[in-house]
C-alpha cells in the first residue's frame, strides 16, 4: 500500500462520515489531516463546509480565506465564503 492508497482511504473515511452527518469526526480527521498538510486543499474545503454546516463561520471563514491564499481563482471557495459571511449576520 503505498501513500496514495492510504491518503485515499482516509478520504473515503472522511466523506463517508461527512455523508452521514458524524460532522465531529469527520472535522477531527480533517484537522488531523491539516497538521501534517495545512495546504491541503480538500481538506480545507471540506472542513471550511462542515463548519459552516455546523453554524463555526469563523473557522469556516478562516479556512475558506485559507484555501483561497492558495488557490485565489476558486471559484468554490469564492462562493461558499460569501454563504458563511452572510449566515454570520
Amino acid at each position: 500500500m503505498n501513500n496514495k492508497d492510504i491518503c485515499d482511504k482516509e478520504y473515503e473515511g472522511i466523506l463517508y462520515k461527512f455523508i452521514i452527518g458524524e460532522y465531529d469526526k469527520a472535522l477531527e480527521d480533517l484537522t488531523k489531516l491539516l497538521k501534517n498538510d495545512p495546504k491541503n486543499e480538500n481538506a480545507l474545503r471540506y472542513r471550511g463546509e462542515i463548519n459552516y454546516l455546523m453554524k463555526k463561520y469563523n473557522e469556516s471563514t478562516d479556512d475558506l480565506n485559507n484555501l483561497l491564499e492558495i488557490k485565489p481563482k476558486d471559484t468554490w471557495a469564492s462562493e461558499a465564503l460569501k454563504l458563511v459571511v452572510e449566515a454570520s449576520r
